[in-house]
């Protein structure tokens, strides 16, 4: 009885081993079947983010010749901007508009105030009508000086005419008083004269005469 249950038992053991062993060797073909397909996607995977990497790569490679590109025309504009900005120059204590050592000219500028206190730039147009304003002042003062001056210096002449004519008037009125002094003078002298002779004759008369 013994030998039978153990030959039972062994019976029974062997069955569950070979159902053990098939149902292991079930499972470990249908590992090998998701091993197999995981190492499919896994490939799969691998080769798709390889591509991705190689897509990456490529295109920052890609940006990063644009952005050399860019640094490189910035940094050419701003050198021309250097060359062509309006710049402060420290050796002339003010901002420097010459272009390559030659000067230039600042266009489109606004007008500025014209004011006592103003500090603002003005411009070409604005100097014009300065000057055209100036012009026309000094014109006009021009004109009025040389009226007043023209209309000064004929006055002045007319009374200068006037006084050398009344002068001259004067002068030949005296001399001709002085003409009539000077006859009536040597008149007198000569009457004088004549008188004179006669009152020697008297005295003579009279001292031949006297006792």
């Amino acid at each position: 009885s013994l030998s039978t249950l153990t030959q039972t038992g062994l019976n029974s053991t062997s069955t569950g081993l070979s159902s053990l062993s098939l149902s292991t060797a079930s499972g470990l073909n249908a590992a090998n079947t998701r091993l197999d397909s995981l190492s499919t996607i896994t490939q799969a995977g691998l080769a798709s983010a390889s591509t991705g990497l190689s897509s990456l790569s490529l295109s920052t490679t890609t940006d990063l010749n644009n952005l050399t590109a860019s640094l490189s025309t910035t940094n050419q504009n701003l050198t021309s901007l250097q060359q062509n900005a309006l710049q402060w120059n420290s050796s002339l204590n003010a901002y420097d508009a010459s272009h390559n050592g030659v000067a230039q000219r600042i266009s489109n500028v606004a007008a500025g105030s014209m004011a006592a206190d103003s500090t603002d730039a003005v411009n070409g147009g604005q100097l014009f009508s300065l000057s055209s304003s100036t012009s026309t002042g000094l014109n006009s003062l021009s004109t009025v000086i040389s009226t007043t001056v023209v209309s000064g210096i004929n006055s002045i002449s007319s009374s200068i005419s006037t006084g050398y004519d009344s002068l001259s008037i004067s002068l030949s009125t005296t001399k001709d008083g002085l003409d009539k002094l000077t006859s009536s003078t040597s008149t007198g002298l000569s009457s004088l004269s004549t008188a004179n002779q006669g009152i020697r004759k008297d005295v003579d008369y009279l001292k031949e005469n006297s006792l």
